[in-house]
């Protein structure tokens, strides 16, 4: 690719529901497309990305209201815009339409016989809402082999033989699984012994290394090879009439290959990463001819944007034909900000999606007169002297209301079939009653017409009511951990012979709980009708709080697990995977090493409540540039990652003018104070050196923070304080601004294309007047900008440094740094021996095994061979350039060197 000579080979497409439709013929090549994205200088939040472009209207197809244009009821608010250039390797392009796809016609040499090592690198969607085929020997009636993905997220393999089909399954695959990524099955089959093996994997590429998705999978009475057949090896296709409807893969595939055998010879190979654009016939290194069949296509389409077109103003000339639509589209962030209703309760939320038969919240605010049901053709509950709204500390539960003196509540149940029940609650309730209270009626169509639950001083009972009125003791047993806290009481029957088996009990929130042992009465349990609380002896309960009472068909629910307390200890990634999972967003979770925990889920708005995850655990939550979506990158993936981009300015044309440092108090935060809602507080402060809170010039003067974040315990405050501080008090400049011309500098394509938020860059070759060493920097965002014959970045960036973190055990990252060191005396250029006093924290090592050592000294990198007391002996290092000067702010008298002075040699 040679910029500016050729054009930039751009597209932009609208999403018309069925289609994208290629609008680049209408955009007005004399504007420019620009594309923000990440975060606008030291924000602690990522701003929607927006794409600008102009279009040219003159038939007004972009108007969307226009009855005879031809977009007309296909566009509108918040239509899919896409934007993409024709950069770096190509690959084989699929979407989705069986008529597309790649193929090598069958040959002899493709009859793998009894064993199979199939591989491919694919991006996609690993989440897909159908399952897709991804390779295989496998046409419907012609069936060999074939590799796919299911809607369920896992890796599944088949292969045929004279005795069926055969197929086995992959674990779900990992959550936090690359866009790009490999995937391999291996077949291997004894026909003497009658057996066969089966293994997945999944790798970064096809490279490797190779991961396996769960154990072997073995099979016995496995008689016949492989089938041969005459299908072609396809890559994508369909089969509806397999046990699953296999679909057409969407996505991009960017290798293959077929192997006769783990690690055997290669029998197919199609590689279309280096293929021109367009190709529709190639030949492999196996010697296999593949061909592409539309609408599959080989191209390196590579997308710059994805996002939503919120508004379409035109402008039209005097004429009434120059006419143009100035548009932009934001990402998924926009619309998620605009308008957004706070979430309900974890417990409201959770509860319903197990399809109670009845359920009312008991949410509702003070001057409520029922409880309504979220459920249909539930009725609201009665209710009578409960204040509603009054009790908020439950985690998992907006306000719940609390019982008077003389409580009472009473909801009807629906039709349900009969023969088992759950019914379950939370409550608080803070002490025994002294007398006998009646804390449940479960109303049922069963042998027992009623169950009375009877709370005691000492003891609770379960009593049955016959038919008759009579009533009989099932249950009685001890109290003592029922009062104290938030707890759930549950009561749950199923039949047993022509007897019921019924189980009562309470979990405290957050603990353990008691279920009694089950017992039994002759008949069977019926259906519950009713649910109730009588109002007489109600006084002893006043104050008790109460809600969420839920009635279900089936017994021994979790409807309740872990949103009683609002998943307080989830992590960051978790929640954030659980709450784009229920919101129907898609998300990209990236956090391999895990996330803090998080405090309890309250109310709150989807964004508020996904960018509380993000604050607590450092992380970023930005939009997925390849979709209309989200990903999420935790912190531990910045921590001492590669360089990502190396640049070099004044050489190659890669960094242009003008580069310059910013070197601001924007983000000096040195005394910072973190706390948690409910919980504790921590406090870290920089009491020295040239960013703590001492005036000038030893310091800058006090920069506070106080900050709140939910967090799951206090025991978490302290080191997220000292990592704030620590981010705050980076005495480093920042580079608000990094220009690439991309269209000079045409070989760094292939590395911006991969370039994400928070990746590391560094910049070489800058003047020696400038600070010393590499620039090393962190990019927060950019701006892009595409024309014709143009293609620049400006790159937003803060210091990388405080994103190098120790790891124990490390051979370097492993070490500790003093907190200062001086020249004790000075060096020349020439020098190899170097005096240094350890002016503060730990001393250096002089154990011969912690070296060689690599330092940075003025900007220059040495390497350290031995390290002496100065009063032992002496010791030197290798400079690749001059040591530079004693500290000239220090006078030091030194006569055989001191217990803090140290030689450094080098090799």
């Amino acid at each position: 690719m040679a910029f500016p000579e050729t054009p930039l080979p751009i597209r932009a497409e609208l999403d018309l529901g069925d289609r994208w439709e290629d609008i680049t013929p209408y955009w007005d090549e004399h504007s420019r497309i620009v594309i923000t994205r990440g975060q606008r200088g030291e924000a602690a939040t990522v701003d929607p990305t927006t794409c600008t472009l102009t279009l040219r209207n003159a038939d007004g197809r972009f108007s969307p209201r226009n009855p005879v244009g031809p977009y007309y009821g296909r566009i509108g608010r918040n239509t899919p815009l896409r934007v993409s250039v024709g950069a770096g390797p190509s690959r084989l392009e699929l979407t989705g339409d069986p008529a597309g796809h790649a193929s090598t016609p069958h040959v002899p040499a493709l009859d793998v016989g009894t064993a199979l090592d199939v591989r491919i690198e694919v991006t996609a969607d690993w989440r897909p809402s159908n399952s897709c085929m991804l390779i295989g020997k496998w046409t419907t009636g012609d069936r060999s082999w074939m590799l796919g993905l299911t809607n369920t997220g896992s890796l599944r393999v088949y292969w045929y033989g004279t005795a069926g089909i055969w197929w086995f399954s992959s674990r779900p695959l990992p959550s936090d699984l690359p866009e790009r990524a490999a995937f391999r099955a291996t077949i291997e089959v004894n026909t003497v012994a009658s057996t066969a093996t089966t293994r997945l994997y999944w790798a970064p590429t096809m490279d490797g290394p190779w991961t396996q998705l769960g154990a072997d999978g073995n099979f016995t009475n496995v008689t016949t090879p492989i089938r041969a057949g005459g299908a072609p090896v396809r890559i994508s296709g369909d089969d509806p009439t397999a046990d699953i409807a296999w679909q057409p893969l969407v996505g991009q595939v960017h290798r293959a290959e077929v192997r006769a055998g783990a690690d055997g010879p290669i029998v197919a190979s199609p590689d279309f990463r280096g293929l021109h654009l367009g190709t529709t016939n190639f030949t492999d290194s196996a010697g296999r001819a593949w061909a592409v069949t539309t609408p599959a296509q080989v191209a390196n389409w590579q997308t710059r944007f994805i996002g939503e077109v919120s508004t379409w103003p035109t402008k039209w000339g005097p004429s009434g034909y120059d006419a143009e639509a100035q548009i932009t589209a934001s990402g998924i962030l926009r619309r998620l900000s605009q308008g957004q209703k706070a979430l309900d309760s974890t417990l409201r939320r959770r509860i319903p999606s197990f399809s109670p038969i009845a359920y009312w919240p008991m949410e509702e605010d003070r001057d409520a007169t029922q409880a309504y049901s979220p459920i249909a053709g539930v009725r609201p509950m009665k209710i009578t002297d409960i204040q509603m709204g009054s009790d908020d500390s439950l985690p998992g539960s907006s306000a719940l209301p609390t019982l008077g003196a003389a409580a009472a509540f009473s909801g009807t149940v629906p039709g349900a079939p009969a023969g088992e029940w759950h019914v379950e609650f939370v409550y608080r309730l803070d002490e025994l009653p002294s007398t006998v209270q009646w804390l449940v009626d479960v109303h049922t169509t069963g042998a027992m017409r009623v169950l009375h639950v009877a709370l005691l001083s000492d003891r609770i009972q379960l009593i049955g009511e016959d038919e008759d009125g009579k009533t009989h003791l099932i249950i009685e047993g001890g109290v003592a951990d029922l009062v104290g806290s938030w707890a759930r009481f549950r009561i749950f029957a199923t039949t047993s012979g022509s007897n019921t088996s019924i189980r009562m009990g309470w979990i405290q929130i957050g603990g353990i709980g008691r279920t009694f042992d089950p017992h039994f009465y002759a008949g069977s349990p019926g259906r519950v009708t009713r649910v109730a609380k009588p109002g007489e002896n109600g006084s002893s309960l006043q104050g008790m709080a109460l809600g969420h009472v839920a009635v279900f068909a089936t017994a021994g629910t979790t409807a309740f697990n872990r949103a009683d307390h609002g998943f307080t200890g989830e992590t960051a990634s978790a929640r954030i995977t659980r709450l784009c999972a229920e919101e129907g967003v898609p998300v990209l979770v990236d956090a391999p090493e895990g996330s803090a925990a998080m405090g309890p889920q309250r109310p709150g708005t989807l964004l508020e409540l996904l960018q509380e995850c993000a604050d607590a655990d450092g992380g970023l939550l930005a939009e997925d540039p390849e979709r209309i979506g989200l990903i999420y990158r935790a912190r531990t993936t910045v921590y001492n990652q590669p360089v990502a981009l190396p640049l070099r300015y004044g050489q190659g044309r890669e960094v242009q003018p003008p580069l310059e440092p910013v070197d601001d108090d924007l983000a000096v935060r040195n005394d910072v104070t973190v706390s948690r809602p409910g919980g504790s507080s921590a406090h870290a402060v920089q009491a020295d050196g040239p960013l703590s809170v001492q005036p000038p010039p030893a310091g800058v003067g006090r920069y506070d923070e106080s900050t709140t974040l939910n967090l799951a315990n206090d025991d978490q405050l302290p080191s997220h304080a000292g990592w704030r501080l620590h981010l705050g008090t980076v005495d480093e400049p920042r580079y608000p601004t990094v220009n690439l011309d991309l269209a000079r500098a045409s070989h760094l394509i292939p590395a911006v294309m991969g370039l994400r938020l928070r990746d590391r860059l560094t910049i070489t070759g800058t003047p020696p007047q400038w600070a010393p060493g590499p620039i090393d920097q962190l990019v927060q965002g950019w701006t892009e900008t595409l024309g014709v014959r143009t293609w620049g970045m400006q790159l937003a960036c803060a210091p990388a440094s405080p994103w190098t973190v120790g790891i124990v055990g490390d051979a370097v990252l492993g070490r500790v740094d003093t907190s200062g060191s001086v020249l004790a005396s000075a060096a020349t250029a020439t020098a190899t021996v170097l005096e240094v006093r350890a002016t503060a924290g730990h001393p250096w090592t002089t154990d011969p095994a912690d070296h060689p050592l690599d330092l940075e000294v003025g900007g220059e990198t040495v390497t350290v061979s031995s390290t002496t007391h100065a009063a032992q002996d002496t010791y030197t290092r290798t400079v690749t350039t001059g040591w530079g000067t004693a500290d000239s702010g220090q006078t030091w008298t030194t006569t055989g060197g001191s217990s803090s002075d140290y030689y450094v040699q080098g090799a």
